[in-house]
């Protein structure tokens, strides 16, 4: 479970660090990576809860893996739009990517 939380801390911070990489121009993506950090948070929520009350067991493995992949699916879209978006950019633009200063 602490991996879980560990990768949705991570998932969180994309948006920052993107924005002090520069790569601030389109955020959607990393918008996705943020929310499906807090997705995986809410599944480490959820087991969290169905381990310690017997009476909510089953809503919360239900609400656990609803959380993860809607958090994993997330995960990948941002990653493709990311990926989608650098290539547009070095297709439209090459001189750019590789100008130095």
């Amino acid at each position: 479970m602490l991996e879980i939380i560990f990768l949705g801390l991570a998932c969180m911070s994309a948006p920052l660090f993107a924005k002090y990489a520069g790569f601030e121009h389109k955020k959607l993506a990393f918008d996705m990576v943020g929310l499906s950090g807090m997705f995986f948070l809410l599944g480490s929520a959820f087991m969290l809860v169905s381990s310690k009350l017997e009476m909510f067991s089953g809503l919360g493995h239900y609400g656990m893996l609803f959380s993860y992949f809607v958090g994993l699916l997330g995960m990948v879209i941002g990653a493709l739009l990311a990926g989608l978006d650098l290539l547009m950019e070095f297709f439209m633009h090459p001189e750019k990517l590789f100008q130095h200063g």
